[in-house]
């Protein structure tokens, strides 16, 4: 993060905080041991001034460590903890010289979006009860990394890791909207089309996902914590697998995508709620159109407005190479 008492270094006018940021995507997500050693969700800028942190950098900040950089001609060297701008509090990088530094500093709660606090929420609980179970047929442990680079979660890479030498790149997809319901749907939405009517992930051409994590967690308690987490139900799926049983039974991308295109437009599906759902050939019970509107008074929605073909998990669990219940 930008810090304001920098003014040696740092011209005022580079210092920006909140949605004019966050729009740009350049913030980074994940879980943050503080001087407790418990790890919490967090979002911090990924730069400070004009240096940008490298991903050696980000998982050594995430790791409540103090790094040390080059820049304008001396050493910085911080950690990142609370900061305080303008009355407005949240979690950045702040360098040891600076009075407000904390030697020991400690999560006193989220500072983004409940959204992205769910899903590192979820990789956190992932990491702990599945990845660090994983072993070589030898009994060694993996090689495991979780994602923290921006350009290669957008290219659809959460997690990496080698397993009996063969690395998996996977992107991990969460059910979230219903974790605390009696129980996890039976059912996970693939997005055909997104925000402004471009490409899903489910479609989308270039990303470099092998593999896809379907997760279909449930929680207890008033709070969505790592440790509120009771179970989760999983997929593994490698995604050309998946993607040649949906264009086999449901048609090719283009084919989805016109359907899409066509349901947004109000020319094909039945309108119920707030969304609009498309079930005739060769659509079925298994396998069907939902196109999600905006949230309106009273009715619930995706500011995104979606397409999803949503499948059914017994469907996806039969295309599997694993599946199963994760529990603490």
């Amino acid at each position: 993060m930008i810090v304001a008492l920098l003014q040696f270094y740092v011209n005022s006018n580079d210092v920006q905080y909140e949605e004019e940021e966050r729009a740009m995507g350049d913030y980074v997500n994940g879980m943050w041991k503080d001087s407790t050693g418990n790890g919490n969700p967090v979002n911090f800028k990924g730069k400070w001034g004009e240096h940008i942190f490298t991903e050696e950098e980000i998982r050594a900040l995430l790791n409540g460590e103090e790094i040390c950089f080059g820049y304008k001609g001396r050493d910085i060297r911080g950690h990142i903890q609370y900061c305080s701008y303008n009355g407005k509090e949240y979690i950045g990088f702040k360098p040891d010289f600076d009075k407000a530094y904390d030697k020991k500093p400690v999560f006193r709660g989220s500072t983004f979006r409940l959204d992205m606090r769910k899903e590192d929420i979820m990789a956190e609980f992932m990491r702990r009860n599945y990845y660090a179970r994983l072993r070589n047929d030898d009994r060694t442990e993996i090689a495991y990394r979780r994602i923290v680079d921006q350009q290669e979660q957008r290219a659809g890479v959460d997690v990496e890791y080698t397993r009996n030498g063969r690395t998996c790149l996977v992107d991990e997809k969460a059910q979230m909207d219903y974790i605390f319901n009696d129980a996890p749907l039976p059912t996970f939405a693939l997005e055909i089309m997104g925000v402004k009517g471009a490409e899903g992930w489910f479609v989308k051409d270039g990303l470099k996902t092998q593999y896809y994590m379907f997760i279909w967690p449930h929680a207890e308690g008033d709070s969505l914590t790592v440790d509120s987490i009771r179970y989760a139900m999983y997929a593994f799926v490698e995604k050309k697998a998946l993607q040649d049983a949906v264009e086999k039974r449901y048609g090719t991308k283009e084919e989805l995508t016109e359907c899409a295109r066509r349901i947004m437009a109000g020319k094909i599906g039945y309108e119920k709620g707030n969304r609009v759902y498309y079930k005739e050939k060769p659509f079925d019970a298994e396998g069907y159109l939902v196109y999600t509107k905006k949230p309106v008074s009273g009715q619930e929605g995706k500011a995104e407005e979606p397409v999803n073909l949503v499948v059914s998990r017994r469907w996806i669990e039969s295309l599997a190479e694993e599946y199963g219940t994760v529990r603490p």
